[in-house]
């Protein structure tokens, strides 16, 4: 591979590094091949791009924190899905001589490394807007109990003023 090539390649992951929100580095180099187009139709499924790239080209466009993971096969999960990588690598993980393939190495996920962090982890993250719609939700279900108990008070007031009324018609009419 000539320099002009290793550009037009470090330009193209620039591009997708940019592009997605969520990356994930494994190594899936131990999977036979039924495995390995298993595991890439689930990531073509999923809306994930999945690419085998040189550890010394991402050392070139990553920080330094992220070089201590690069080491033998390495391969990235794009997504715009903030934990179907970590779902699908979990799915996938099978035990090769007390070894769990693929192996997971690290993530960066909104900008932020995920290196020596367990897998579980990270598919129990939630997205930004995750987290709104679970604050929404708690906060609408709270007002509508609020306005739900006030009906019910506003009815029973109603409901008592109606026999207050209903008393002094009687008594009015008796006396």
């Amino acid at each position: 591979m000539n320099k002009k090539d290793k550009i037009l390649i470090i330009k193209k992951i620039k591009k997708d590094i940019n592009k997605y929100k969520y990356l994930y580095f494994i190594d899936i180099s131990r999977f036979n091949s039924n495995l390995l187009n298993l595991f890439k139709r689930e990531c073509y499924n999923n809306n994930i791009i999945l690419k085998n790239v040189k550890n010394n080209l991402l050392k070139k466009i990553l920080n330094k924190k992220i070089s201590k993971i690069l080491y033998g096969s390495t391969f990235l999960m794009f997504s715009n899905n903030i934990n179907i990588s970590a779902i699908i690598i979990k799915k996938y993980q099978i035990s090769i001589n007390n070894i769990l393939y693929p192996i997971f190495k690290g993530a960066i996920i909104d900008s932020i490394n995920f290196i020596d962090y367990e897998l579980n982890d990270l598919i129990k993250l939630k997205s930004k807007n995750n987290i709104i719609f679970d604050i929404v939700n708690l906060l609408s279900n709270k007002i509508k109990d609020d306005l739900l108990r006030y009906h019910i008070y506003i009815n029973n007031k109603i409901l008592n003023i109606l026999n207050e009324l209903k008393k002094n018609k009687i008594n009015n009419e008796k006396n």
